[in-house]
């Protein structure tokens, strides 16, 4: 493949990929380095990849990287909460927070919550299932359940700011574990 070829070839299918790449997450910085990661790959193996099934090369080759990615993002996730979580345990006891208190408190507002969106983010949140699964299984769009679980979130935040507002640690911990 020569210079010219590659050129032409990221030029036509760099924003159908992340466009594509945009079904699986909404994170535009993972979505343009997974793109530029399979763009730089294809000009380092140049002299062995075929150009006669580029497209389906590119696009099969995004959607593992960009499922990896996602799979790795999701376990850095857990390891930096579990490492915030242990030190919160290992603060001075007047400053640790009485986590049962504070499920508790957070199932009372979801219980709250309109039946649609309670349900929609109990699948999400407890059941870890995807928007796009979430969609299917209640019959709704994706779009729709991004609103209900955005709404979800909005109003646990608005009564978590207003139970908390006396103990920001308390409220640090809230946006960083939950939201």
């Amino acid at each position: 493949m020569q210079k010219r070829e590659f050129e032409h070839i990221f030029t036509t299918y760099y924003d159908p990929l992340c466009k594509y790449l945009y079904l699986f997450t909404q994170d535009f910085g993972m979505i343009e380095d997974t793109v530029q990661f399979i763009f730089i790959r294809l000009w380092e193996k140049r002299d062995h990849i075929s150009t006669h099934e580029i497209k389906a090369y590119l696009y099969v080759a995004a959607r593992l990287r960009i499922i990896n990615a996602i799979r790795d993002n999701q376990r850095r996730e857990e390891l930096i909460q579990n490492y915030y979580l242990n030190e919160l345990i290992e603060a001075d006891a007047e400053d640790i927070i009485d986590m049962e208190e504070f499920s508790a408190f957070i199932q009372e507002v979801v219980e709250r919550l309109p039946e649609k969106t309670r349900r929609a983010y109990r699948l999400n949140r407890e059941e870890k299932l995807s928007y796009k699964e979430i969609a299917a299984r209640e019959n709704v769009s994706v779009k729709t359940v991004e609103n209900q679980i955005g709404q979800a979130l909005r109003t646990i935040r608005e009564q978590a700011r207003k139970h908390y507002a006396h103990h920001p640690g308390l409220l640090a911990l809230f946006f960083y574990y939950f939201m």
